[in-house]
């Protein structure tokens, strides 16, 4: 049975899910190149041999931007949208959500390297998931690929926000993927002006909540107006500090680096006020939280927190992974990426993953008694209402492309 006819059309009757793109991006897999489609053939066995199964059926499931890689070659690409067309493999933009919605409603193995943080706030059964998931591996003889079960991370908050932002940086052209250089600095630490006088994104007012730029064509352009954006000067590295009461996020604030920020029930104007997000606490509770409890400092690199409460605080690990950190007044402490300030039980301060996508109405301090933006719905963080409330357009999808006449054939196994 030729490999390719493994793949079918129908997810509902198919054994495994393959995230494509995953797979021939994977060095470890063999080939000499950064991404090679003979690595999913050689998965394609693989998976045969490991299910013991010669009629095995895999729903194949790929990004379209793998059929734009330029690193693929012409045949690998022609391949592709030949198989495309004959239904035997699914290309979307992005192609996560289809894969893990075949995992939750249809129950398929999901073959793919990927973590899915960010999608942990929308299917959180993936945080700590044992069944689901199989991870592509060189096959130990050396000769081949198999596959092997997955314990999937719980990630911290802060990796959700991040994998998040990240998403919203490819849309925008602000990623690279290639080569391991991730966020565009050079593009993202920078402010920006439109031509258009009235532009509302990146006009005049409040040039340090500007959303992200789409960058195309070797030049920052406004979403808008699609002009050419001109460079107006450096933005301070920022901090987003999340306010969580009984679990649910319920506001967001902003610091830029050299600055200090009370929290409390109610510090004064230049703090931040948490007075009116009491009401799911304890009375009890709610009055163990002083006026001014604590002092945050960002530095641009380093955030640390200074006690300044009755009652003290504690800095928590990650997942509860050993005690608590106890501050009394005046003791003050660095708070490490995943860690929280318990200010009081059930009110909680966290770091933020994000670097660059804020949202517009986030607070810098001097707004101490004004409500952020983004509160989460009872039930968990909402992790989507981060960044800007701005439709992201990606790339139009590939529709029709000539069939050549000389397809890729895969190596010989």
């Amino acid at each position: 049975m030729a490999l390719e006819s493994h793949l079918y059309p129908d997810a509902d009757t198919a054994e495994y899910a393959v995230d494509v793109s995953s797979v021939v991006h994977d060095t470890k897999l063999g080939g000499e190149r950064p991404v090679e489609l003979a690595r999913f053939y050689a998965l394609i066995a693989g998976l045969v041999a490991y299910a013991k199964n010669d009629d095995l059926r895999i729903y194949a499931v790929a990004d379209w931007s793998l059929v734009r890689d330029r690193r693929l070659t012409d045949k690998e690409r022609s391949t592709l949208l030949r198989w495309h067309r004959r239904g035997r493999i699914e290309l979307l933009d992005p192609a996560d959500d289809r894969l893990l919605e075949l995992a939750e409603g249809s129950g398929q193995l999901v073959v793919s390297a990927d973590s899915f943080r960010d999608y942990v706030p929308r299917f959180p059964w993936i945080a700590g998931n044992r069944d689901r998931f199989l991870l592509h591996v060189p096959d130990p003889s050396g000769t081949g690929v198999t596959v092997e079960p997955r314990v999937m991370p719980i990630p911290f908050e802060s990796e959700i926000s991040r994998k998040l932002e990240e998403h919203e940086l490819l849309a925008m052209g602000l990623y690279d993927r290639r080569g391991g250089k991730g966020p565009r600095r050079d593009l993202l630490s920078r402010l920006w002006r439109c031509p258009e006088q009235d532009c509302p994104l990146f006009g005049p007012q409040e040039p340090e909540f500007q959303p992200l730029p789409r960058f195309y064509n070797d030049a920052a352009h406004c979403p808008t107006h699609r002009l050419a954006l001109e460079d107006v000067g450096g933005v301070p590295r920022r901090v987003q500090i999340k306010v969580r009461v009984g679990g649910v996020v319920r506001r967001r604030f902003l610091m830029r680096a050299g600055q200090q920020i009370p929290v409390g029930r109610a510090p004064g104007e230049d703090g931040i006020a948490l007075a009116e997000h009491l009401g799911s606490l304890s009375t009890v509770t709610a009055h163990e939280l002083s006026r001014s409890h604590v002092v945050l400092k960002w530095t641009g690199w380093k955030l640390t927190v200074l006690d300044t409460s009755r009652n003290g605080t504690r800095v928590r690990p990650p997942h509860g992974q050993g005690p608590d950190r106890v501050l009394v007044n005046g003791e003050s402490a660095r708070v490490k990426p995943g860690e929280e300030v318990v200010l009081v039980e059930g009110l909680e301060l966290l770091a933020s993953g994000r670097e660059f996508a804020f949202t517009a109405d986030d607070a810098l301090g001097s707004q101490g008694g004004q409500s952020g933006v983004g509160d989460g719905e009872a039930g968990g963080p909402d992790e989507d209402a981060e960044g800007f409330a701005q439709t992201i357009t990606t790339v139009d999808r590939l529709r029709r492309a000539p069939e050549p006449a000389d397809f890729w054939r895969p190596p010989e196994f």
